[in-house]
């Protein structure tokens, strides 16, 4: 936690993965904190996947949704939609068929719109087209 806080408002793109490795195996009370830390691991499996270390991105996407608080759609959005199509992506890509559908059918139940719903679309039609083949 004294890396993390000791890092605020700068990049930390490079230590990353430090970051979040050292506090996730710690235990968050503070639900404020608890989405920060969420946000950090959503940096984390996104940079991961950019990095084609899929089972990276779907550890660290996992670590955000279980720090995600009971009303995450209602309250964080934007946080849950991103956390949750990184990890549809993960999974799919790591061959994990049931962990993309239940990431992917959690964007198609909770989108707010057509365009928030494309890529989790686009993503389960890739899926079920690799399934059935």
């Amino acid at each position: 936690m004294h890396l993390y806080h000791s890092t605020q408002g700068q990049d930390v793109h490079s230590l990353i993965f430090l970051i979040a490795d050292q506090i996730n195996h710690s235990t968050i009370n503070d639900p404020q904190l608890q989405i920060e830390i969420a946000q950090l691991n959503y940096k984390a499996a996104s940079k991961a996947l950019n990095n084609s270390n899929f089972a990276a991105a779907y550890f660290y996407s996992t670590a955000a949704i279980k720090l995600l608080p009971p009303d995450h759609w209602e309250r964080h959005y934007d946080l849950s939609r991103g956390i949750f199509l990184v990890q549809g992506n993960a999974a799919y890509t790591d061959g994990r068929e049931e962990d993309a559908t239940r990431a992917l059918d959690m964007i198609l139940l909770h989108g707010k719109s057509l365009k928030d719903k494309l890529d989790a679309y686009f993503l389960k039609i890739s899926l079920v087209s690799w399934l059935l083949w």
